[in-house]
């Protein structure tokens, strides 16, 4: 008996007393009807699209940002040394901007221009993120 996996999506042939008496009161396959193979076949197709307008999304993104100078204004002491610290959340306000496409190890304590390296998707994009004392 074929049936559709519910959870791969994908089209298995499997033995009719295991369809019937576990996958299918378990809700884990359907019957591979034709109205459902159809159905599969757009999803599929649907979420195909999906990705490839997610991906030249990120592409746009990456290509705006890349070489931007970002300007953010904290409180300093004398040394240069930041109170508190500049973290990935910082960047993404400045940035309007998701904080996980920001690949910074730890938050930036120190006045001065700094290289940030940005990720979406596939894209690398990098900023350069200067600090100033207000």
């Amino acid at each position: 008996m074929k049936v559709i996996d519910l959870k791969t999506k994908k089209v298995q042939e499997v033995s009719l007393g295991y369809a019937v008496n576990y996958l299918l009161p378990k809700k884990l396959a359907v019957i591979a009807t034709s109205i459902k193979l159809e159905e599969l076949k757009k999803a599929e197709k649907s979420r195909k699209e999906t990705k490839k307008q997610i991906s030249q999304d990120d592409r746009q993104k990456a290509e705006q940002i890349d070489g931007k100078v970002v300007l953010i204004k904290v409180q300093a002491g004398k040394s240069g040394k930041v109170h508190g610290s500049v973290s990935k959340k910082d960047i993404a306000k400045e940035l309007k901007i998701l904080k996980t496409n920001i690949e910074l190890e730890k938050p930036i304590k120190k006045i001065g221009e700094h290289e940030i390296k940005l990720k979406f998707g596939k894209d690398k994009a990098s900023i350069k993120l200067k600090i100033e004392a207000k």
